[in-house]
């Protein structure tokens, strides 16, 4: 397991140094915690951390790069934990994630009935035992 706190050091890193870190050290990783005041690339953690089966961003989390949607990246990932991600970027990340078995979402103000109906239709794949919005 690998937690990051940007809160704790002296903010987010570059896009650049953020990738290097990951494509060093993403493969291995199962579990991913992390935590932060500044919007998330999380395309980039999507294209190195493969194999991660529990991710949990509890920071503001966007896709900026650019994700084929049917890439399947996360095809490992069973649990998800976001807080406020634009609808977007949780689409994206959702369709990229066919094994999800837990999503939790914090501050989901992009959850609307459209978003909300196609988690339930399974649209995405998201089985519908657990799923809980603060």
């Amino acid at each position: 397991m690998l937690e990051i706190d940007f809160n704790l050091c002296c903010g987010f890193p570059s896009r650049t140094a953020f990738k290097s870190l990951l494509s060093k050290i993403g493969p291995q990783l199962k579990c991913l915690v992390i935590l932060g005041h500044k919007s998330m690339p999380v395309d980039v953690v999507m294209k190195y951390c493969s194999n991660v089966v529990n991710l949990d961003l509890r920071c503001s989390a966007i896709v900026q790069g650019g994700i084929e949607t049917d890439s399947n990246n996360f095809r490992q990932l069973e649990k998800l934990m976001v807080r406020e991600m634009d609808k977007e970027s949780l689409e994206c990340l959702l369709q990229n994630s066919l094994n999800l078995k837990e999503l939790l979402l914090v501050d989901a103000l992009c959850l609307d009935d459209t978003l909300l109906h196609k988690i339930f239709k399974k649209e995405f794949s998201v089985p519908t035992k657990y799923h809980r919005c603060e």
